[in-house]
């Protein structure tokens, strides 16, 4: 029921859409307020079976697993205060909380609260190398980045001379879209961290505020949503050029690529946006639920 789909969640109407790959249309809409007992604030998700979701409430600081084939509500766990990230890593599920500035461990198996670990001011993303259970969470007012060893527990911190927002990590490279200073510039930097070395490779300040970003595998150059002129920005590293690519409209805040397309939510418009990367133009705009916030790729 859910392998080979696209799940929207939209956190206004606390709905999650259930889109084909194939044929793009929307073949279920869930509503969770049917399912869970009160008012929620769902943002995120993640994949727990063929038929079953696990879901953030960053309004009521919990994370649900929810059978959409009965529509019901069969795990909980509560969190730290404003849980606004989550990935699972072997068989356990970390959280990001926003507000308590601290990382989240839960068993996923039965959803027991496993630790709670303090991070750095405003934690805001996070990304993980797989091969060596290392976590990287960036912490946004806290200008560094906490690397945690998802194995034996250590944390270590890495400062930076930035305020880094978004994070992603490939073959052992980090790559961090931040700010100057507290957005009163009008700019953002890109930068790549290498984690063996424990430098920094290289930064760029680019103009305008960018709220997400994606690196193309295997190439140098970057895909940022700016949310001020709702244009998609190609960064190339080779050539330091930064330059409008394509018109999104609304308001961009995430952007995910499968290798050939790009999925983009607007939370303006209830819009999930999808981009031929290689024609760079828009296949198609999906009206789903209001304000989407999560797109996965299952």
């Amino acid at each position: 029921m859910l392998l080979d789909k696209l799940l929207v969640t939209n956190y206004g109407d606390n709905s999650i859409n259930i889109i084909d790959r194939k044929d793009l249309s929307i073949i279920a809409s869930v509503d969770l307020k049917e399912i869970l007992s009160k008012e929620t604030g769902c943002t995120r998700l993640l994949l727990d079976s063929d038929y079953r979701v696990l879901v953030l409430d960053s309004d009521n600081d919990s994370l649900y697993r929810i059978d959409i084939l009965r529509k019901k509500m069969i795990g909980h766990v509560k969190l730290g205060r404003c849980p606004i990230r989550m990935l699972s890593y072997k068989d356990r599920i970390f959280v990001l909380n926003m507000d308590s500035n601290s990382l989240t461990i839960v068993d996923r198996k039965d959803l027991h609260l496993i630790e709670n670990i303090n991070l750095g001011e405003k934690p805001m993303d996070m990304a993980i190398d797989r091969i060596k259970g290392k976590l990287f969470i960036s912490n946004l007012n806290g200008y560094g980045i906490s690397i945690v060893d998802c194995n034996g527990g250590d944390i270590k911190e890495f400062r930076l001379s930035f305020m880094p927002f978004r994070i992603k990590e490939e073959l052992g490279l980090v790559y961090i879209l931040g700010f100057s200073n507290n957005n009163t510039l009008g700019e953002s930097i890109i930068s790549a961290l290498d984690l063996k070395k424990e430098e920094i490779l290289w930064q760029k300040k680019v103009r305008g505020i960018y709220y997400d970003f994606i690196k193309d595998n295997g190439k140098d150059y970057y895909y940022l949503v700016n949310s001020e002129d709702g244009w998609l920005y190609i960064f190339n590293k080779a050539s330091e050029d930064l330059r409008k690519e394509l018109y999104i409209g609304g308001l961009t805040n995430y952007i995910i690529s499968d290798g050939y397309y790009l999925y983009l939510n607007d939370l303006v418009n209830d819009k999930l946006v999808i981009v031929d990367k290689d024609k760079m133009q828009i296949k198609k705009r999906i009206t789903v639920g209001i304000e989407p916030h999560d797109i996965l790729l299952t």
